[in-house]
């Protein structure tokens, strides 16, 4: 069997991520990598959502969100891996937690695939 036989098929073309961050804290940093490639690097405030669309290249990816807040000493991170298709969007919702919002309970960083 040949390398050329076993080796993966290169994936070409663009994909969008788009990305759902039901944010929940007065001031927190969000920072978001693909494959160790920061992609986004945003302050949220006022508890306000955050969605936003970044090009990725289409193929298999790691994603790493980082979400920090100095104010309410929330410092953690989660990733996710997905198969991105050409000219094709997902969907990223990043939440904290039922009920974290209101403090009733301690924020959990959260991703998960949306449809």
């Amino acid at each position: 069997e040949s390398k050329a036989a076993t080796k993966k098929a290169t994936v070409t073309g663009k994909a969008a991520l788009q990305i759902d961050c039901r944010n929940n804290f007065d001031e927190a940093k969000l920072i978001i990598t693909v494959d160790g490639k920061e992609i986004l690097n945003e302050l949220m405030v006022n508890k306000k959502p955050l969605t936003v669309v970044r090009t990725v290249n289409a193929g298999e990816h790691k994603v790493v969100v980082h979400v920090i807040s100095e104010k309410a000493k929330f410092d953690q991170e989660q990733e996710i891996a997905g198969e991105f298709k050409a000219d094709g969007t997902r969907l990223l919702v990043i939440d904290f937690g039922k009920g974290s919002g209101l403090g009733l309970r301690k924020p959990k960083l959260s991703l998960k695939w949306g449809s």
